[in-house]
């Protein structure tokens, strides 16, 4: 029998989202305290709650991530589509907000919160923000403070980096040549296939000891012949790898 799994969304966009990085990444991670009655392939029925309305959808555990989540793959979105365009249809005199209840205006200012903070005053105040604020700028946050959440020592901010749309290329193969970077958010990059268009994360996830040689040496097809060669004679590729990469070469050129 499937588990019964809810997740709650504070606005479409927010759903709208989730729903890009799972067409990125094909998969999704909903962090939460995994139960412990919940393994890899197990299927889940998720029902989806937005602005008071719901709907159900089908998934696949993908793996458990102790601390951090579970990683689904779902079956269909066509139900949260139609679940967003219910929500987006126009709402009657009845339905809207009265005066009082309006946001106030300090709210709605783009200064409100440490996202619009200059990177010195981030520096300054990282260690007084809250989780709930650092997982914002990870999330959302431009190019130097996304370089502020990598360099910290929070490494459980990283999964909600990795989900930042304005991640760079750079960015992206800077965490994949970290030998401290979760192996788990590894294989997400790894698995990622517009990241695997780029010569430079694919050479640095193939060095990086903690990705596991499975994963390493499914993406040996995506380096050209010369890059692969150069990799042979690398200090920094396991032995193991190096031999995977040659019978790699050697099928590759007899093909």
């Amino acid at each position: 029998m499937p588990h019964a799994l809810t997740i709650v969304f504070s606005s479409d966009e927010d759903l709208r989202a989730q729903i890009a990085e799972h067409d990125r990444m094909a998969a999704m991670l909903h962090a939460c305290t995994p139960p412990a009655e919940v393994v890899q392939f197990d299927a889940v029925e998720i029902a989806l709650c937005l602005e008071g309305d719901r709907c159900q959808l089908h998934a696949e555990v993908l793996q458990v991530m102790p601390g951090l989540g579970i990683v689904l793959r779902v079956a269909d979105w066509a139900p949260a589509h139609e679940l967003l365009a219910r929500c987006a249809a126009p709402r009657t005199v009845r339905d809207e907000p009265a005066l009082d209840d309006a946001p106030a205006e300090a709210d709605l200012a783009a200064g409100a919160g440490p996202m619009a903070w200059p990177i010195e005053r981030l520096q300054r105040e990282w260690a007084q923000l809250s989780k709930a604020e650092k997982i914002r700028i990870a999330l959302h946050g431009q190019g130097a403070a996304r370089g502020l959440v990598l360099r910290g020592t929070d490494k459980s901010l990283h999964v909600h980096l990795l989900k930042n749309p304005q991640l760079t290329a750079d960015e992206v193969a800077a965490m994949a040549g970290m030998p401290g970077f979760d192996p788990t958010l590894l294989r997400v990059i790894a698995a990622n296939k517009d990241w695997q268009r780029s010569v430079q994360i694919v050479r640095n996830l193939i060095c990086n000891p903690k990705l596991p040689m499975p994963d390493a040496t499914r993406l040996l097809g995506a380096l050209p012949v010369d890059e692969l060669t150069r990799l042979t004679r690398s200090g920094k590729v396991r032995d193991a790898l190096k031999r995977a990469i040659i019978k790699h070469l050697e099928m590759r050129r007899s093909g």
